[in-house]
């Protein structure tokens, strides 16, 4: 797919990659990029910027030299983590344990993208999740489940990397009112942790974001796409729904861990 500079509000600019899986099925990634109240940027996520997007992204931030800092938010997304640190050498780079362990010639701050002390100083303007009940950073590589979730509180904009998927809906669908549908990532079963009370962790956390974020106005979603401009209400209702479609997933977990 081309990649896209997608304006979702007057400071907050959603970038849509290309990723394909095996070099063959493109299932698409991103990043935001957020002008704060200072008038400097910061960048979620990392993606290697090419053509018309790159030129945009670097006359917004004076050839990149007004973004201050980097926040790649998901342990398993270190594809362009190397190239987003070329094409922005002046921004603090911030990542997990996982992006350290990769990269170690980066140039990483101490704090980690999961770290509450990081998140405190974009207080007011961004607030951060991290799901519980799962494990954050899996033993098994192909568990991507959890993020660090980000919603930039001015524009009522949510970005999330795989834990929330947006699905465009089937021709069928839409015409009877359906257009997509909110969708926890599959691998959640694989990713709850193996104790009690992983599951009802889980449910009070969703259930808090659904609440705390509900009003958002745009979903940005790492691979399957953004849902932009939604009603009042509309978000928290749609993460409800989807936390209803896991209690099968979460039943079966309680009944084997308690």
């Amino acid at each position: 797919m081309a990649d896209q500079l997608i304006q979702v509000d007057h400071d907050f600019w959603n970038i849509r990659g290309s990723f394909r899986i095996g070099g063959v099925v493109d299932i698409g990634t991103q990043a935001s990029l957020i002008r704060l109240q200072s008038g400097r940027f910061i960048l979620l996520d990392s993606y290697g910027l090419k053509g018309k997007v790159r030129e945009a992204v670097m006359a917004l931030t004076d050839q990149g030299r007004a973004v201050e800092a980097i926040l790649n938010l998901h342990p398993f997304h270190t594809v362009h983590c190397e190239q987003m640190h070329r094409d922005f050498p002046g921004a603090a780079l911030y990542g997990s344990d996982r992006h350290v362990k990769l990269f170690p010639n980066l140039p990483w701050r101490d704090l980690r993208v999961d770290d509450p002390e990081l998140h405190a100083q974009f207080e007011g303007e961004l607030e951060f999740s991290i799901p519980r009940g799962v494990d954050f950073i899996s033993d098994n590589d192909a568990i991507h489940f959890s993020s660090v979730m980000a919603y930039h509180v001015p524009s009522l904009a949510l970005h999330v990397d795989d834990t929330l998927m947006v699905m465009n809906m089937p021709a069928p669908l839409k015409l009877v009112g359906i257009p997509y549908r909110l969708s926890f990532h599959p691998t959640l079963a694989q990713a709850l942790e193996k104790r009690a009370g992983a599951t009802e962790d889980f449910d009070l956390w969703a259930t808090d974001i659904a609440t705390r974020w509900g009003s958002a106005a745009h979903i940005c979603a790492a691979h399957t796409g953004a849902k932009l401009n939604l009603s009042e209400g509309e978000a928290g209702e749609a993460i409800r729904y989807a936390l209803k479609r896991t209690r099968p997933t979460l039943a079966k977990h309680k009944r084997k861990y308690g």
